[in-house]
């Protein structure tokens, strides 16, 4: 039985074994893109940094994690995100490509999660889900993210493919498809940047630019009214419309 403030354990990690026991869950968007972190067979017992709140004087070196019932404290909500600066091992001033060891993601949308992003001949497209298919890894780059937010408080990132090294560029408008452009990640170019809103449904975002939130990543034509996503679906900006195919994942592979 876990009781309430108890310390959360370390324990040697069996990658091989089933253990609930080290898994849990995050829970739809609590603010600004903060989350609680919950237990995955309890999901009221919550990551709390302990007396962390301004009541109790904040966090401080040396802050216990314990678990607590959710009472909507900042000390109970919380990000998972790459490092800022050091996002690619090796301190690589570009992102990483081809041999890299950094985690990649994959970008699929809720009218067919069977494709995901790719590159193929110079555009963004959506293809068959194939992990072998390196064109489909993308990195997710953070590293403006405390500096660079949208309207709303979303923090700003962007996605570079793991082959070419070119990250997704903002369309000239909507309707338009998205385009590729070489990736200096040391320059700040809002023109790659992106953010993803709030939960819009079982997890799914829009991501939107981070400079105008009202055009949202749309696969063309993917919605069940024109046919569906399909091999080649283009991947263009669209204002919200509340279709399965504006709605986003960006999940490790």
């Amino acid at each position: 039985m876990i009781c309430l403030g108890v310390q959360v354990k370390l324990v040697p990690f069996n990658p091989e074994y089933l253990d609930e026991s080290v898994m849990w869950t995050e829970s739809s968007d609590v603010g600004k893109g903060f989350r609680c972190i919950r237990m995955v067979n309890n999901i009221r017992l919550n990551f709390d940094a302990l007396n962390g709140d301004k009541d109790h004087g904040g966090v401080h070196d040396g802050t216990t994690v314990v678990l607590w019932e959710w009472a909507k404290g900042d000390n109970q909500s919380w990000k998972i995100l790459p490092w800022g600066e050091e996002a690619y091992a090796g301190g690589s001033a570009n992102a990483p490509r081809g041999g890299s060891s950094e985690p990649t993601v994959r970008i699929f949308c809720k009218a067919d999660d069977g494709f995901s992003a790719t590159v193929r001949n110079g555009a963004v497209v959506l293809a068959p889900t194939n992990p072998r298919d390196e064109y489909q890894h993308w990195f997710k780059d953070m590293r403006h993210s405390n500096r660079i937010k949208d309207e709303e408080g979303y923090p700003a990132f962007a996605l570079v493919n793991k082959v070419t090294g070119e990250a997704i560029k903002h369309s000239q408008g909507e309707g338009h498809p998205v385009k590729l452009v070489p990736y200096n990640a040391n320059y700040q170019d809002e023109s790659v940047l992106w953010t993803e809103s709030r939960d819009v449904g079982a997890g799914f975002r829009c991501i939107r630019m981070v400079n105008n939130i009202y055009l949202n990543f749309d696969a063309l034509h993917g919605d069940k009214e024109h046919g569906g996503v399909r091999d080649g679906t283009s991947l263009v900006l669209w204002k919200w419309c509340e279709g399965d195919n504006q709605r986003w994942k960006i999940l490790p592979w």
